[in-house]
């Protein structure tokens, strides 16, 4: 059975269908397998503690990552499988670059 993380007041979702989450203010945009956005009031430091015993890393203040979804990584950003890139914060990079 697979566990379901709760992104909001009633959406709940597998960790695998999320490829990365991006913060803006007091929202947070949930990117998902499918190419569809949701739109959550949950704060990104919120989520991260729910995601922390999945494959998730945050490379900067604004982005969760599903490792899985990380086409390749340069000296300080991530590629994501959708060509976005992915800065990774100067403080972050050393931690985040052994992670993955």
């Amino acid at each position: 059975m697979k566990k379901l993380i709760s992104f909001g007041s009633r959406k709940e979702l597998d960790p695998e269908q999320v490829d990365f989450l991006k913060a803006e203010i007091n929202y947070t945009h949930i990117y998902l397998n499918d190419g569809s956005r949701i739109l959550s009031s949950t704060s990104l430091g919120i989520l991260e503690s729910r995601l922390k015993p999945f494959a998730f890393c945050r490379p900067n203040r604004s982005h969760l990552v599903n490792a899985r979804f990380i086409k390749r990584t340069t000296e300080d950003a991530l590629v994501l499988q959708n060509n976005e890139i992915v800065k990774i914060s100067r403080r972050r990079q050393k931690r985040i670059l052994k992670a993955i």
